[in-house]
């Protein structure tokens, strides 16, 4: 009998160990449907600073373009963000983040550079907040579709592709 109880339990401990990243891992509903990629929110010791850090590698659909670092702190007056990241779906999986820490405004979005997995995201950061964006002409330029590498056409058209939900096929490569 205690042999018994002693599996049953055992048996149980397992399965709960093995559910749990399981259960981590379900799909986060976005307004731009959804995210399976798990984005886990680390914070700087004895500070108000917090940050995600993405995977290495190309954007595709294994990691859902979550292939850039972003961050935040917390102010008194606010919330600053460092880079929206690669999709409306990442940059409002990173709101989300900030709501589990804080419900102070986010004031201030900074686009560290023009690169599509940084400034994507800022799409969820205009439509849910009213922060302002800062950034260099160039990342506006992009993100407004004005100017890139390729013309206006290839802005707007890496803009819509990173607005769909991710899936296979979703994108190409980065040079596609």
């Amino acid at each position: 009998m205690r042999h018994s109880l002693m599996r049953t339990l055992t048996t149980l401990i397992l399965l709960l160990i093995f559910m749990l990243p399981v259960a981590a891992l379900q799909a986060v509903e976005t307004p731009y449907g959804k995210s399976n990629i798990e984005m886990q929110l680390h914070q700087v010791p004895n500070a108000p600073v917090y940050y995600v850090i993405g995977r290495s590698g190309i954007p595709d659909a294994g990691n859902e373009g979550f292939t850039s670092n972003a961050g935040f702190v917390v102010t008194q007056d606010g919330v600053l963000v460092y880079d929206a990241l690669d999709t409306p779906a990442l940059g409002y999986r990173l709101l989300l983040k900030i709501r589990e820490v804080t419900d102070k405004p986010v004031k201030i979005v900074i686009a560290g550079h023009y690169h599509a997995d940084h400034i994507y995201g800022l799409q969820a950061f205009r439509e849910f907040t009213g922060a302002s964006t800062w950034a260099h002409q160039t990342a506006l330029d992009h993100f407004e579709s004005r100017t890139f590498l390729g013309g206006t056409e290839d802005a707007e058209r890496r803009l819509k592709q990173r607005a769909k939900p991710w899936h296979p096929g979703s994108m190409k490569t980065p040079t596609s």
